[in-house]
């Protein structure tokens, strides 16, 4: 799902929908081969804009389908896995140089008016 950055106010908005796994599942079977996602991911978000940063909040829900490495049969369990991160103008690159502090880990960066 992508969203034009034009569309992202001050107020919160919330969206509710399915993301298809094909690519998910693609990028799993290039690894061990022990998950895959037989259907979409529900995904609820809240996102909203505060000056040049757009912040996203929400949650992954769906169910994930591994193989047991001993005797390879396969399990369902359910995947509720929340997520927070924040996209701010590039201007040129991140601001910091180092090692990423906590709060980097859920920052990303856009620019000009591409869809996030």
């Amino acid at each position: 799902m992508k969203i034009a950055l034009d569309d992202i106010k001050a107020t919160p908005k919330e969206l509710a929908y399915t993301e298809g796994v094909e690519e998910l599942n693609a990028r799993l079977e290039r690894g061990v081969h022990d998950y895959r996602v037989p259907r979409g991911l529900g995904v609820r978000v809240e996102y909203y804009r505060a000056g040049l940063d757009v912040f996203f909040h929400g949650s992954l829900h769906g169910e994930v389908v591994g193989t047991c490495a001993r005797c390879l049969e396969e399990y369902a369990f359910g995947l509720d896995h929340p997520f927070v991160f924040r996209a701010r103008a590039a201007r040129g690159g991140p601001e910091r140089v180092g090692p990423p502090l906590p709060d980097d880990l859920a920052l990303s960066y856009y620019e000009g008016d591409e869809s996030i």
